[in-house]
């Protein structure tokens, strides 16, 4: 929890209804890749999926997620799902504490270290299609990138309002190759 907590605070999420719904919608979206995963039987991607869900499940937790309407419902749905994945998880003997760790250290990749790679990532995004807005965490010194607005790149992928986006220069993939 204390990294997701720091990933919070870098990126600079605050605790309103537009966070909520954001990461709500990135709930949604992981639960699709787990349960995509599921049906190609890809072990790699069910195990990022549960994780990054879980991920979300705290961040939501985080935000206070008992803020705007619909709260018992769309909190029975989270449980719900994270019950059903921990279920499949389960069955395949995933080591999902070990897949967090390594979810939260990719997901910590995702920031700059510095201005300059801050404008690379920008600029990635930019050939893509996409219009960014940063900020720079005045603690760590760590610079996030996110999509300004709801939109879509070249290739039809979807960016939501303030999805954080990973840096060009120091983001990586979970590695989940040890534990599966």
């Amino acid at each position: 929890m204390d990294k997701v907590k720091q990933f919070l605070s870098i990126a600079g999420v605050e605790r309103n209804q537009e966070s909520i719904d954001l990461y709500r919608w990135l709930f949604v979206e992981e639960v699709t890749e787990f349960w995509t995963a599921w049906g190609n039987r890809d072990r790699t991607e069910m195990l990022d999926g549960i994780c990054d869900a879980w991920f979300i499940a705290n961040s939501l937790e985080h935000l206070d997620f008992h803020i705007g309407n619909g709260v018992v419902d769309s909190y029975h749905h989270i449980n719900q799902s994270i019950n059903s994945m921990c279920d499949a998880s389960n069955l395949l003997d995933f080591q999902v504490q070990e897949g967090f760790k390594i979810v939260c250290d990719s997901n910590m990749s995702k920031f700059d270290n510095n201005a300059q790679e801050a404008e690379q990532t920008a600029i990635k995004y930019s050939r893509l299609g996409i219009d960014t807005c940063q900020r720079k965490d005045l603690d760590s010194g760590k610079y996030a990138t996110f999509s300004e607005y709801a939109q879509m790149d070249i290739n039809r992928k979807a960016y939501q309002k303030g999805k954080l986006l990973k840096s060009a220069v120091n983001y990586f993939d979970p590695d989940f190759s040890e534990i599966l």
